[in-house]
């Protein structure tokens, strides 16, 4: 009996010893393989749209700098969701930002994600009844962020962005031509969502003859970085 004994315990240990050291990780957000996994493209988009995104200049050899939020005064763009996509659908709130001025945004957008087939997609685009001024420490608190920007009290504005699926993580999408107030003119852009950057490019019209505008506009590549929300507190209290 004694002897049984040895020999089971001695599989056992082998069995255990034979497992494998390193059990596979699951993808991040920063891999192709998370978005494949899925598996709706309606998800895909709604998580790629998802997370901090820092501005970056492109440069000719495609090579980007690591940025710490240390190392100065920079530009953020952090994206949630809102509501609850069982309840309310797929919908996200943009909230974009310099480290310096993190409770003056540079811009805000709220956006409704929705089917149009297969592998097209539509944003829309939203306002709220009353103006609301929400402070980087409210965005980051989901609570707070549902309970001032409810799904169901919003009114759609004349904006809408079409995307096309290139990949299972990748969308491209295209904006309608409208006006731009800031430089009074027309414009129309593009967005390139990947696990890596979110790419906005802009072309600018003439109002009268619709000719294309040379315009100077913000850095247009913004990467996807893990921020932590510790730091992204931090910056909210300056």
């Amino acid at each position: 009996m004694k002897i049984i004994l040895i020999i089971l315990s001695f599989f056992l240990l082998a069995s255990c010893g034979s497992l494998p050291k390193n059990i596979e990780e699951k993808p991040t957000v920063f891999e192709a393989g998370y978005y494949q996994n899925l598996g709706k493209n309606i998800k895909r988009l709604h998580h790629l749209m998802q997370g901090t995104f820092v501005a970056h200049k492109e440069y000719k050899t495609k090579a980007l700098e690591s940025w710490m939020v240390s190392e100065g005064d920079s530009v953020i763009l952090y994206n949630v969701p809102l509501g609850e996509v069982e309840k309310h659908g797929y919908w996200i709130y943009s909230y974009e930002f310099m480290t310096s001025l993190p409770n003056e945004p540079i811009y805000t957008s709220i956006k409704q994600i929705k089917q149009r087939s297969r592998d097209t997609l539509e944003v829309l685009y939203y306002k709220t009844k009353n103006p609301i001024d929400l402070k980087l420490n409210e965005v980051i608190n989901k609570e707070v962020l549902n309970k001032k920007i409810r799904t169901d009290e919003l009114i759609l504005i004349n904006k809408k962005v079409v995307y096309v699926k290139e990949s299972a993580a990748e969308f491209v999408g295209y904006s309608k031509i409208y006006e731009d107030k800031q430089f009074n003119c027309l414009r129309k852009n593009k967005y390139d969502l990947s696990p890596s950057y979110y790419k906005v490019e802009v072309v600018f019209f003439d109002k009268e003859n619709q000719d294309e505008l040379l315009l100077k506009n913000r850095p247009n590549l913004l990467v996807r970085r893990a921020v932590d929300l510790k730091i992204l507190h931090e910056i909210a209290t300056k």
